[in-house]
């Protein structure tokens, strides 16, 4: 009797969507491992400075940052929370953006070529927390995360503590 229930609570628990955080690495501990950073000039520095929580944060000194995080696979119709703190000098210096990708590991853009959800960090000297739920396309294979400033936007930011849970 005891067996087959501990069998059946594992077949309950392997059918009980994950919603931890899925990244690897939501805290720059690891500098940028597990990020992808495609600048023409450095713009984008792991600091000490810029840590909300633990040992290191990502600083954003200027426009013309490209990061991208890693991919994690989704099934079409999936909730996708993404989650992170965030704190800038001024308005639309950091840019993070959801993206979700398609079977041909191309990004999913909406009718103006931009990824559905674009959350723009606000002038702000404390750390405010961010968040937003979207459901996968019927088309989308992967999420991940591209973290951008604005050509012509002036000044910093830091942003840490990253979550991305899909269920």
């Amino acid at each position: 009797m005891r067996t087959l229930f501990s069998l059946a609570t594992m077949v309950l628990l392997a059918s009980t969507p994950l919603s931890a955080n899925q990244l690897t690495n939501p805290g720059f501990e690891s500098e940028f491992n597990e990020w992808k950073v495609q600048e023409k000039q450095p713009v984008s520095s792991v600091t000490q400075e810029a840590a909300h929580t633990g040992t290191f944060g990502l600083h954003l000194s200027g426009p013309g940052a490209r990061i991208e995080s890693e991919r994690m696979e989704v099934v079409p119709g999936q909730k996708v929370t993404l989650e992170f703190w965030a704190r800038a000098t001024s308005n639309g210096l950091a840019v993070v953006m959801l993206v979700p990708y398609g079977g041909n590991k191309r990004p999913i853009l909406n009718e103006k070529g931009n990824p559905p959800v674009i959350i723009v960090a606000k002038k702000s000297a404390e750390w405010s927390p961010y968040k937003v739920e979207f459901s996968a396309p019927e088309d989308a294979t992967s999420f991940g995360i591209w973290i951008r400033s604005w050509t012509g936007s002036k000044g910093e930011a830091d942003l840490d503590d990253f979550s991305l849970k899909i269920e």
